[in-house]
């Protein structure tokens, strides 16, 4: 069973780290006035091996019930429909307007969403997509009248990216928002602040920017910066 090996490897790595194993509770035994036999009492439930399994399943338990607080809402199925209409599309899944008309979409052209999502078969049959973010970088990086034929549909995969669903990055991301807020908010416009909230939750992608590139662009952007900073 699993929690027997997560027990054999736990107790592998106490050894090889020279860590001392916990000790075990002070088993309590019933006062012999309180028994009605006089066999010895049986403590087996008391030893380490089954406080830790109890342990074990307690924090399983734990964590299905916040797993389905988090996920069983109303908003979170209606999210994952959109995910799944957009990824079916690419497959040449083809939908029609009466799914697209049950993403509770704030447009109502249906029929204009299900033409395009059937064109995004033809144009994407060459390619796989797993997440709706890589359909929006296949989509960024196509031409910009080929784009415009998809106007709808880059607006259903604008609104599947930043729609604030309650999942652990958008939570961090209105974290984020609040730190920046209350420590900058009396001297940053709102463009600056949306700018800088970008860069704080999107860590992993500014890491692998190039900084030269970046300044040499920002002093290039204006004649005053190239005569300041040549």
């Amino acid at each position: 069973r699993a929690v027997d090996k997560i027990f054999v490897k736990a107790k592998a790595f106490a050894a090889a780290h020279s860590l001392e194993w916990p000790n075990e509770s002070r088993v309590c035994r019933t006062p012999s006035r309180f028994r009605d036999t006089a066999a010895v009492e049986d403590v087996a439930d008391c030893a380490a091996e089954a406080k830790w399994r109890r342990e074990f399943f307690e924090a399983v338990d734990l964590m299905n019930s916040e797993l389905d607080r988090r996920f069983d809402q109303a908003g979170m199925s209606t999210a994952a429909r959109r995910e799944k209409v957009l990824l079916d599309s690419t497959r040449g899944l083809v939908s029609d307007s009466d799914d697209v008309s049950a993403l509770q979409l704030p447009m109502q052209d249906f029929e204009s969403i299900a033409l395009q999502l059937k064109m995004l078969g033809g144009l994407t049959k060459d390619q796989a997509f797993h997440t709706v973010n890589d359909l929006g970088r296949f989509m960024a990086a196509l031409h910009p009248q080929t784009r415009g034929l998809f106007s709808e549909v880059e607006k259903l995969i604008h609104l599947c990216l930043c729609l604030p669903v309650s999942t652990a990055c958008s939570e961090r991301s209105f974290s984020a928002l609040r730190r920046l807020k209350t420590w900058l908010r009396s001297k940053v416009s709102q463009c600056r602040l949306t700018h800088m909230a970008l860069l704080h939750v999107h860590k992993d992608i500014l890491d692998d920017l190039n900084l030269q590139d970046v300044i040499g662009e920002f002093i290039h952007r204006t004649p005053e910066r190239k005569s300041t900073f040549g």
